[in-house]
């Protein structure tokens, strides 16, 4: 228990293990605090048992995230994980050096992991699921050590219900890794400064370099690290400073060639420029209480909401605006008293957290806004999702414990934190639904195709993402279905395919267009068409003749949200 005179994220000894209990400035400066031996029964169970609660913590967050990972189905930035790390290391080493180097280190991890275990939603998801459980650990550690026991386990269970979160964690991509990294890194910071050693900052660097290889806009947590200690007068321009520059340097250097590959190749990230309001938006709501939504966006603007009734969309500006709100209430109400650490060089810990949100959204939305290349997407920030969650446990923690009458203390707080997880549930709600991943209907299509198949000759014809007026193409088509669902279609002619992505290294390949290959139609006794449900009218009338002129009639037609697929036999 620390003294009356400990100051907010300083611990009053080195050992962090006496560090526990939240510093009275938490409470006010008048706080009284209980006889030793006589601490309540609540924080001494926490302070106690917290080692335990570490892991029951990590794999609650975990089976929460699991929770339907096979309804939802595969989607198409998931389809391009599976298309990249499933080809040989040749193929991946030949891709990155022309698309996707933000991607490849992830890529090239999974690759062993598909070689063994295959393709299904599970295989996909289980790198996150785990990625989301370490993450966890992370954010309770690091939050003890800034603030003691009882907010770190607050933080651990709300960043555990965070909608980016539930969403990262069934998201075949790098998003829910980068946290994991953010938050362990942000912790190896905090114990460098603590007890400087050399080794500590070449692990500093070592993690800077893999952080930023890993994701480019995870280097942007470099400068929040720095800006920390540039805010505190204890720690600027001293030793302490300067050595952890050269640590940042040299990690930032040894991710140089990943960074300097992925700025030649930025046509390829963030294709949405946002309006103001969009940008606010996307910063107060969507990057860390919602995550990507069920909502089709189809060609002309049209939008459909996949979400049944769309509560969802006002539970996630309601719980922005409870959790900024109590981030703000724990920044004031918790900041009467100057943090003064007593022993050693360790950040204040609300400079830290609100760095760790305001520099790197600053930076990229202030690029996006003002830069020729549109780079901002919500998504993209995800790792700022444990700086929320304990800054939000703080304000929790803060109103629970400011001096006021204890029945209404408690009653206010115990609210609030039933209102957080009520305000979560209609959001992870609509994560869980079949085409949660911007209504991708990518499963229904395959058991569609699985249930229509026969004996005979078969052929797939993977329609363009648009008509396109020449006779080959190298853009998007719905060959998602092969990459993520290969089973649906094994053993079926493509009947457009000219080249596979690994072989043009790239993501798309070549098809023909319907008309040039019509030659490829004969022999075929089925023939599946797959293709977007807003494909063009004219398009679809033209290659409906070429089809009837090879003797195919449509016989079996299934629609979803975002794609349709008709059954063509001959006869």
């Amino acid at each position: 228990m620390p003294s009356t005179g400990a100051r907010l994220g300083a611990p009053a000894v080195d050992d962090v293990e006496k560090f526990e209990e939240p510093p009275a400035a938490l409470g006010g400066p008048n706080r009284p605090v209980p006889p030793a031996g006589r601490a309540p029964t609540l924080n001494r169970l926490l302070r106690d048992r917290f080692w335990l609660l570490v892991p029951l913590l990590a794999l609650l967050a975990t089976a929460i995230a699991a929770v339907h990972v096979r309804r939802v189905s595969l989607w198409v930035d998931e389809a391009y994980t599976v298309s990249v790390a499933t080809r040989s290391l040749t193929d991946i080493w030949r891709m990155v050096h022309t698309i996707d180097v933000v991607h490849a280190l992830f890529n090239t991890a999974l690759h062993p992991w598909f070689a063994v275990a295959g393709v299904s939603e599970i295989t996909v998801r289980l790198p996150s699921l785990l990625a989301v459980g370490i993450a966890t650990a992370g954010v309770m550690v690091l939050a003890r050590r800034l603030f003691g026991s009882s907010i770190a386990v607050a933080a651990g269970l709300i960043f555990a219900v965070l909608p980016r979160v539930t969403w990262m964690g069934i998201e075949g991509r790098s998003y829910a890794t980068t946290v994991a990294v953010a938050v362990w890194w942000t912790v190896l910071f905090v114990g460098v400064l603590r007890r400087p050693r050399w080794y500590g900052y070449l692990g500093y660097a070592v993690v800077t370099a893999v952080a930023g290889s890993l994701n480019i806009f995870l280097v942007l947590l470099v400068g929040a690290h720095g800006l920390t200690l540039l805010l505190d007068r204890r720690l600027r321009w001293r030793r302490t400073f300067w050595t952890w520059l050269a640590a940042a340097a040299i990690g930032v250097l040894g991710a140089a060639p990943v960074l300097l590959t992925a700025a030649g190749q930025s046509a390829q990230i963030g294709p949405t420029r946002y309006g103001p309001l969009g940008y606010l938006r996307s910063v107060v709501v969507n990057q860390w209480f919602l995550g990507d939504t069920p909502t089709v966006y189809l060609a002309g603007g049209r939008v459909l909401d996949g979400g049944g009734s769309g509560v969802w969309k006002l539970a996630a500006v309601g719980l922005a605006l409870l959790c900024w709100a109590l981030i703000a209430y724990g920044l004031l109400a918790a900041g009467s008293v100057t943090a003064r650490p007593a022993a050693r060089d360790v950040p204040e810990p609300r400079v830290l957290l609100v760095a760790w949100l305001v520099v790197p959204t600053v930076i990229l939305v202030g690029y996006a806004m003002l830069g020729s290349t549109p780079i901002y997407n919500p998504r993209y920030l995800s790792y700022g999702a444990p700086a929320v969650a304990i800054l939000t446990a703080l304000g929790l923690h803060t109103l629970i414990t400011r001096p006021a009458a204890v029945s209404r203390r408690r009653t206010v707080g115990a609210i609030a934190a039933l209102a957080v997880i009520a305000l979560a549930v209609p959001v992870y709600a609509s994560q869980r639904t079949p085409t949660a991943k911007s209504g991708a209907d990518w499963a229904g299509a395959a058991a569609f195709v699985a249930a229509q198949r026969t004996l005979g000759s078969e052929g797939v014809y993977f329609a363009p993402r648009s008509a396109t007026a020449t006779d080959s193409t190298s853009g998007t088509t719905s060959r998602t279905l092969a990459t993520i669902y290969p089973d649906a279609v094994a053993g079926m002619r493509d009947v457009t395919l000219v080249s596979t992505p690994a072989a043009d290294a790239n993501l798309t390949g070549r098809s023909l267009s319907l008309a040039a290959a019509r030659p490829r139609l004969q022999g075929l006794d089925d023939v599946f068409v797959v293709r977007r449900a807003d494909y063009p009218s004219d398009q679809r009338t033209t290659d409906e003749r070429v089809l009837a002129g090879a003797g195919l009639t449509r016989r079996a037609q299934w629609t979803g949200p975002l794609n349709t697929v008709e059954v063509y036999r001959r006869g």
